[in-house]
């Protein structure tokens, strides 16, 4: 199973999100969009593991303060487009 560490979006930037793809599409640019319900800031890429369990015990023993997240820079990985966030001390202190 491939496995990554995420969190989830607020109503407010997954709106964002959404109306930014909305965007797009009315400019013509075709692909597979995400649906709504799967964006997330992934913070780590596990890869392949096949004990996600394991993996979701160990996450649940991690404190993680309480931050904020604002949108930030966009790009592209080939001919997947991102958005990323503005940096953030408390989240890098964990991550």
């Amino acid at each position: 199973m491939r496995l990554f560490i995420a969190i989830q979006l607020s109503p407010e930037m997954e709106k964002a999100l959404v109306g930014c793809m909305h965007d797009l599409k009315k400019q013509g640019v075709e692909g597979n969009y995400v649906p709504a319900r799967n964006l997330h800031m992934t913070l780590a890429f596990i890869g392949e593991y096949d004990n996600p369990g394991k993996v979701k015990e160990i996450m649940e023993k991690v404190p993680l303060p309480e931050f904020r997240l604002s949108l930030g820079d966009k790009g592209n990985f080939g001919n997947i487009l991102w958005a990323g966030v503005k940096g953030n001390q408390k989240l890098k202190t964990y991550v």
